[in-house]
This record gives C-alpha cells, structure tokens and sequence, in this order.
C-alpha cells in the first residue's frame, strides 16, 4: 500500500512523492533537492491525503524555517600601474582570498577592451588562460583549472597586457565566474575590480 508524501516550499507544493505506508516504529528516508538562497519555509508532510488510518494524526507533519546563505569567496584584480602610454605593457595579477574553503574548481573570466588593450601571455601553475570574444568592445580572458584544491590567500594567475591606442581610454578589467569548493558546493566570487587609465 503506499500513500503521498508532500513537500511544500514557502506554502506551495513544490513535490509529491508516492511512498509505501511505515508499519510502527518503522523508518525510511527519501532525498528532495531545492535550490534556493535565504529564508525559506520548508513543510513536509507524510500521508498528505489521509489514505492511511492512524491513531494519531497529530504527527504527519513537520515544519522547519532554513537559511540558507551564500559562501563568498574573495578575488582582487591587481595591475602592476594605474597609468600607462602606448606600447606599455601592464602585468595583472589575479588574487583569491579563499577564507576558511578549499577551493577545487575554477571558472573565470577577466573582461577588458581590445580596443585599447591587447592580450599577451598568462604565467600561472594552477589556471589554463584563452583569449576569447566576448560582448563588443570586451574580450576575456577564461582562467580555468579543476581539482587545484586552493586555500588561503593564492595569486591564481599573472597575465600581461600591451597597450595597443594612443587615445585616452579608462580600461575597466573586471573578473566574474564561478567557483566550487572541495564538496562540489557553487562558490560565490566577490571581485575587487580595476582600471587603468591609458594616457595620450
């Protein structure tokens, strides 16, 4: 015989599953994955719609208030200058600040103007580096690198840059992407961003 287990996110039926009826003091357990960030009810009840006659009733139900926050991991995109003139070149370090994680898989991206600046070279141990189109007038360069297990403060990369314009440009280098911790968790990327302002 089974009966319905539901589960109820923020009041609304979110899952049902048909599960076989527990004799007494029997157990079973059924996993449901939600995704979700915040406060969130989470309701769940067995024998939702009362196939099964129970003395007691009173015990079908269980309520529970979750939180569910974020794990920030920190990154700052540090240039070697502030101003640069045509020809220059301006080495980029990217810095991770892992906190209390062990950082295991990397997907990044540094987004700059190619009008301005051009690509040249990535010196790394952990990350590979491919220049890539992004949304014009941006390129980026992809930093990325599985099982590195990273932990404390890491320079992840140093990339260099030529600047290729004699007009004045502020060049914004700004650094998105994902992360995920030794247990296959999405880490969220806190970037401190750059410019450098490209001088006549």
């Amino acid at each position: 015989k089974e009966t319905v287990l539901k589960v109820l996110i923020d009041g609304k039926v979110f899952k049902e599953i048909n599960v076989p009826v527990l004799y007494p003091n029997k157990s079973s357990i059924w996993n449901v994955t939600y995704n979700f960030e915040g406060l969130t009810n989470v309701t769940v009840i067995v024998d939702a719609n009362d196939d099964d006659w129970e003395l007691n009733e009173s015990n079908n139900m269980v309520r529970e208030v979750v939180y569910v926050g974020w794990i920030y991991v920190n990154a700052t995109v540090k240039p070697d200058k502030s101003t640069a003139r045509l020809n220059d070149e301006i080495n980029v370090s990217v810095i991770l600040d892992t906190g209390n994680e062990t950082v295991k898989d990397v997907n990044l991206a540094l987004t700059y103007d190619y009008r301005a600046l051009s690509f040249e070279s990535c010196d790394s141990p952990y990350v590979k580096a491919n220049d890539e189109w992004f949304t014009y007038p941006f390129r980026a360069v992809k930093l990325s690198g599985d099982n590195l297990n990273l932990n404390g403060t890491v320079v992840l990369a140093n990339l260099t840059f030529k600047v290729i314009t004699d007009k004045s440009y502020t060049v914004s280098l700004n650094l998105s992407g994902n992360l995920e911790n030794i247990y296959g968790i999405p880490l969220k990327l806190n970037s401190t961003n750059a410019t450098v302002v490209i001088e006549r």
